[in-house]
């Protein structure tokens, strides 16, 4: 997980922490405090964008709410109209809520609810302060819900309910956790560092008001120092005490994290609780059209990259067609002459082709002298002929011929007119198509075909 920082604003000083989650733990690489007045030299020179702040709010207002059980998206239009009803002394304000369980009370089904809101103008020039120098504040927590988180993160707290204290020398924070959740804020005045008799009265009022209003049992004190001073406590609570010390999912590789407890809860969250950031929602939209725009920005700088290797690909292509077209255009050039050529001989001749058809057409009609010559050889003894029939279609002229055959015996017959028939067949360009023998009449028919 990349790199995230952390900044808690306590008593007049910033302190900030580096750390990142490894392999399920959180390790702190670096914590430093900052001066209050020196806190705009340090955005100033820190590379970093996006921040986690903590913030100690003086004003605020805290309940446990039962709300009805309506679909989730109506919760929040309730709980705005109870903090109005309730707390009219915060105009603009922005809260986190958490379900603590569901119930029945008074015969209705409910849903336990604790709400923490906060005054939006405390909130705003801290947002200012980031903002003038480019920077983006990424979650905005309440320093006892972040605590809270860390606290429940012991094992020996994560199913019990406690009382949690943090230490901050001109007054103290009390809260109240119940099975892991935060059931309830409380901020008293304080003398010093340490418990004192004074503060010892107050812790005392505050865990009786617990038992005897919230109908909740802190079964111990957890006192959560924010200093490297060891806490001193005196004798008194009606609670066992115990210091907090960091679950074992905490780490520190850049010196002692004892006074950066609230900072490193901040970090300690990752990327989960969303819900429970206190940003104001016009803030989060600015931030979210800037994420948009930054994202935009970059897409659009791709896509105009690609856009540019494909015009410069497509110039590339079209020089190499180029120089593909070039030789051909040449070589076009150079048979456009005997193209011209050769269009001018078909136009002479287109101009005496008439002529050759026509020339054509007289050379194909068959020759019917030389047919009759042909004919000849139907002169011959025995022979005949009673009919001869010329006609001519076309390109060919069909000769049909009717005749007697004088033979006194029947091969001699048979002879004599197979004789004629193969004649008549070997004939130049002449073909028998017909070929009967009468063989009582002794009449026969032969018709031929004759091309030239």
């Amino acid at each position: 997980m990349s790199k995230q920082i952390a900044v808690s604003f306590e008593s007049g000083y910033a302190k900030v922490s580096y750390g990142s989650q490894r392999n399920g733990a959180l390790v702190i690489t670096r914590t430093f405090t900052v001066k209050e007045d020196e806190f705009d030299a340090f955005l100033a020179r820190e590379k970093t964008k996006d921040f986690i702040v903590l913030f100690s709010f003086q004003t605020f207002y805290q309940d446990v709410l039962l709300l009805p059980r309506v679909e989730m998206k109506y919760v929040d239009t309730l709980i705005e109209a109870e903090i109005k009803k309730n707390a009219p002394e915060l105009k603009n304000f922005v809260f986190f809520s958490t379900i603590l369980k569901e119930k029945v009370h008074e015969g209705r089904p409910v849903r336990e609810t604790f709400v923490f809101a906060v005054d939006s103008t405390e909130i705003n020039p801290i947002l200012e302060r980031f903002s003038r120098f480019g920077k983006r504040v990424k979650r905005l927590y309440a320093d006892v819900f972040v605590l809270s988180c860390l606290v429940v993160g012991l094992d020996n707290v994560k199913d019990k309910t406690a009382m949690c204290m943090i230490d901050k020398g001109d007054y103290k924070t009390l809260f109240l956790v119940r099975e892991g959740k935060l059931t309830f804020v409380r901020s008293i005045q304080s003398r010093g560092r340490g418990i004192d008799r004074y503060d010892v009265t107050n812790v005392n009022m505050t865990v009786n008001y617990a038992r005897q209003t919230l109908r909740e049992h802190p079964e111990e004190l957890i006192i959560v120092n924010t200093a490297k001073d060891e806490v001193s406590t005196v004798e008194g609570l009606t609670l066992p005490t115990t210091i907090f010390r960091y679950p074992p999912g905490v780490m520190a590789t850049g010196g002692d994290i004892t006074g950066f407890v609230i900072p490193v809860a901040g970090l300690f969250l990752g990327k989960g609780h969303v819900r429970e950031s206190l940003l104001p929602k016009l803030y989060q939209r600015v931030v979210s059209q800037e994420h948009f725009m930054r994202y935009a920005s970059v897409a659009f700088v791709i896509v105009s990259l690609l856009c540019l290797g494909y015009i410069i690909s497509g110039w590339n292509q079209v020089r190499q067609i180029r120089g593909m077209i070039d030789p051909i255009k040449a070589e076009i050039g150079s048979k456009r002459r005997v193209y011209e050529e050769l269009e001018s001989r078909n136009k002479d001749l287109q101009a005496v082709l008439p002529y050759i058809n026509y020339l054509n057409a007289e050379s194909a009609k068959p020759d019917i002298q030389k047919a009759l010559a042909t004919l000849q050889i139907l002169n011959r003894d025995k022979v005949r002929v009673e009919e001869i029939e010329i006609i001519n279609p076309g390109e060919e002229l069909t000769i049909r011929v009717k005749g007697h055959i004088t033979a006194n015996t029947y091969g001699d017959l048979q002879s004599c007119f197979r004789k004629l028939a193969d004649d008549m067949k070997s004939a130049k360009s002449g073909q028998v198509l017909v070929e009967k023998l009468d063989l009582t009449s002794k009449d026969f028919n032969i018709e031929t075909t004759w091309k030239h």
